[in-house]
C-alpha cells in the first residue's frame, strides 16, 4: 500500500513585489514560504496606516494596504536559521514577532555566536521570558531543556544521506616576494598587539570570556589583520 501526502506551496513575495495578496487566497494553502528580505520589506505594511501616520508636506492621495500576513491566523510559524532574528531590533525580527500563530518554531545549528545575550531575539519572537543565569547552580542547559530541542546528525544520518566526509590538505609556500611582505606584517602585527596588551590593565591571566567585547577586539585586531594578510595572499 502506498500512501501520498499532497499539500499545497505558496511562495510570497511581499506587497512590495508583487502587490496585494488576499489574506483569503494565503490561507487556502497548506504551506506559506518567504524569506527574511521580504519580512524586512513586508514591516512597511505591516500597520494599517502603511507608515502614512507621519507628517506630510500634502495630503496621500491613496491608502497603503497593510500586510497580508498580519491578518492570517497561522497554525504554525517555523524560522528557518534562526539566528537571523537574534538582534531583537532588526526588521526581520519586529515583523516575526507580529504574526498571529498557535505555534512558534526556531530552527538554527547555532543559537549562540558570541553571548547568551544572542538568544534574546529567540525568546522575544518565542513569546518567553529571556533566559537569566541567577544563581551559580544555573546552567543553561537546564534552562533552555524546557523549550529548545536538540538533533543530532547521527539522529538523521539515514533521513538525510550525506556522503563521507573527506579532507584534503594542500600546503602552500609563499614567493620571495610574498614571504618578505608577510614577514613584514607579521612583525607589525606583532608590535601591534604588544602595545594592545599593554594598554589592558586586566588580568592576564583571565578568561577571554571574562574581558568586555570591546576591549577583546582591541587585543585580537592585529590577529585578525595578520590572517587577513595571510588570506590576501593565498587567494590573490
Amino acid at each position: 500500500m502506498t500512501l501520498f501526502i499532497c499539500f499545497t506551496l505558496f511562495c510570497l513575495q511581499g506587497v512590495n513585489a508583487e502587490g496585494y495578496q488576499q489574506p483569503l487566497q494565503i490561507a487556502q494553502n497548506d504551506v506559506v514560504i518567504t524569506t527574511y528580505e521580504v519580512l524586512k520589506k513586508e514591516l512597511y505594511f505591516a500597520e494599517a496606516t502603511g507608515g502614512q501616520d507621519r507628517p506630510r508636506r500634502t495630503q496621500a492621495t491613496y491608502m497603503a494596504p497593510t500586510s497580508p500576513l498580519l491578518l492570517v491566523q497561522f497554525w504554525r510559524l517555523c524560522l528557518d536559521e534562526a539566528q537571523m532574528v537574534e538582534g531583537s531590533a532588526t526588521r526581520a525580527a519586529e515583523m516575526a514577532r507580529k504574526f498571529h500563530t498557535v505555534h512558534r518554531w526556531c530552527v538554527t545549528g547555532t543559537p549562540i555566536q558570541k553571548s547568551i545575550r544572542d538568544l534574546d531575539g529567540l525568546f522575544d519572537f518565542l513569546h518567553l521570558d529571556r533566559p537569566r543565569l541567577l544563581y551559580p547552580d544555573d546552567t543553561l542547559v537546564e534552562i533552555l531543556a524546557k523549550v529548545f530541542r536538540r538533533t543530532r546528525k547521527s539522529q538523521v544520518a539515514d533521513q538525510i544521506r550525506l556522503p563521507p566526509q573527506t579532507e584534503k590538505v594542500h600546503w602552500l609556500s609563499f614567493s620571495a616576494i610574498e614571504e618578505h611582505f608577510y614577514q613584514q606584517q607579521h612583525t607589525r602585527c606583532g608590535q601591534e598587539a604588544v602595545v594592545a596588551f599593554e594598554k589592558y590593565r586586566g588580568n592576564l591571566k583571565a578568561k577571554l570570556s571574562a574581558v568586555d567585547p570591546h576591549t577583546l577586539n582591541g587585543l585580537l585586531f592585529p590577529l585578525l589583520s595578520l590572517r587577513q594578510v595571510q588570506m590576501l595572499l593565498i587567494f590573490f
